[in-house]
């Protein structure tokens, strides 16, 4: 150390480290250690998953999917009165246009889970990827046959479902489609005769009244808004039901690998709890909120008919198991699956 230092210095520890310190090998040695830390600190940061709080102690955005259609709206009342956020949850409501793609988008992880849907998806998932799709939550329909119905075109006229034979008639795409199918077959309509087109909720209405369809096949709110906007008729309402009743109809799915914690998973069960009770005691004030979502005027939520919902954990297996059956009956569904094997059960 003599020979590099002068005799001036006297050896002192001190100023050989100061001195030591400012040479530019250290400092590059330093620069990459703190450019390594910072990295470190922002990947852990960033890398957490959704149930996790960051550095600025806001939780992670969770990702849901739904339909614009009434019996999305458990979600749009856990949003709208910020059931969510009392759980201490950030949640992100993201739109889709047909249920195929909501399935679609919760097998690629996009969503967690969504809402809504037929039982249809999730039989089907279990039969070509068993595990992968949970029943979260469920709709009652027999409390509510009349949700869904078909609406004619100005001037069309049908005296029978036979006169559908030769028709245009949109819906949403997905497995609806095979049960408003299914419905048509049992009241003697040749199916090969119709024309069958996929419409995005949103866009029926418009698409009818502009003359592209004979008919479309409709779900709330889209049926009370063609009455009062006078777009098209009415002539039919409750096909599902017609078709089979007390029909259960799963509403939410969630995935079985879902990368959230059993916490956070609780958490969304409580919202969305809470906001189907809401709804059963407040349904009109209810649609009345989620009017945006709806894409209605608050003013009509009075006339639009009411969904009920099972609570999360306390759909009725065997009532829906019925209904899974029945669809093997009628060749919707390729084969028996057990629907306790596909109910999303709490965590105890």
């Amino acid at each position: 150390m003599s020979s590099e230092y002068p005799a001036a210095c006297g050896g002192d520890p001190l100023f050989l480290m100061t001195f030591s310190l400012k040479s530019p090998r250290i400092l590059a040695i330093i620069a990459i250690l703190v450019v390594l830390i910072i990295g470190l600190v922002a990947y852990f940061s960033f890398s957490k998953k959704p149930n996790q709080v960051t550095s600025a102690g806001s939780p992670e955005t969770i990702k849901l999917g739904y339909l614009a259609n009434a019996n999305s709206l458990p979600f749009f009342t856990a949003a709208q009165k910020g059931y969510f956020k009392e759980a201490g949850l950030n949640v992100e409501l993201v739109e889709f246009p047909a249920s195929t793609q909501l399935v679609d988008a919760i097998y690629r992880g996009d969503i967690v889970g969504g809402c809504c849907g037929a039982i249809f998806s999730a039989l089907n998932a279990q039969i070509t990827s068993p595990g992968k799709l949970k029943i979260w939550f469920a709709s009652d329909e027999s409390k509510s046959p009349d949700w869904n119905g078909i609406i004619l075109k100005d001037g069309l006229q049908i005296n029978s479902v036979k006169d559908f034979e030769g028709k245009k008639i949109g819906m949403v795409a997905g497995p609806t489609t095979q049960i408003f199918q299914a419905y048509l077959k049992a009241r003697g309509v040749d199916i090969s005769k119709v024309n069958f087109s996929a419409v995005d909720p949103k866009d029926q209405l418009t698409t009818l009244s502009a003359g592209n369809l004979d008919a479309i096949y409709a779900f709330e709110p889209n049926l009370t808004l063609s009455e009062s906007k006078k777009i098209g008729k009415i002539y039919e309402r409750g096909q599902i039901n017609d078709l089979y009743q007390n029909p259960s109809i799963s509403t939410g799915y969630i995935t079985n690998d879902i990368k959230i914690s059993n916490e956070t998973q609780a958490s969304l069960n409580k919202a969305i709890n809470k906001a189907i009770v809401y709804n059963k005691t407040n349904p009109e004030q209810a649609l009345k909120e989620s009017a945006n979502y709806l894409k209605f005027d608050p003013d009509l939520a009075s006339k639009i008919k009411k969904i009920e919902y099972f609570e999360v954990g306390s759909a009725p297996v065997q009532e829906i198991q019925k209904f899974a059956d029945f669809l093997v009956d009628i060749s919707i569904i390729k084969q028996k699956v057990q629907i306790d094997e596909i109910l999303y059960k709490e965590n105890k």
